[in-house]
């Protein structure tokens, strides 16, 4: 049976995904009983039993540790190559005052 939420093929015995743990009963459109995976009709109602529905849209994949460190260098004006001297301060303010 495929898991509802992570999409993992479990086999029909089961219980509960392997993969993410999500609980592997059918509920009944009609009564919103549960059933056990791989029934086919409900056993409360008769009502026949769809497979769970799958989403269309792709799971977002969070970024890896290293897109992370970029994206944290690229943002961070502490990671800037160029780092300002205490004199090269002290003349900006220099300046400043002057004006």
């Amino acid at each position: 049976m495929k898991c509802p939420k992570c999409q993992f093929e479990n086999p029909d015995d089961k219980k509960f995904c392997l993969h993410c743990g999500e609980k592997l009963a059918l509920k009944c459109p009609s009564c919103g009983s549960e059933s056990p995976p791989g029934s086919k009709f409900c056993g409360d109602c008769g009502q026949e039993l769809a497979a769970p529905s799958v989403s269309k849209e792709p799971t977002p994949i969070s970024p890896s540790f290293e897109e992370k460190i970029e994206n944290i260098s690229a943002t961070s004006p502490e990671a800037s190559p160029i780092r300002s001297s205490p004199r090269r301060e002290r003349s900006k303010v220099n300046e400043n005052r002057s004006r």
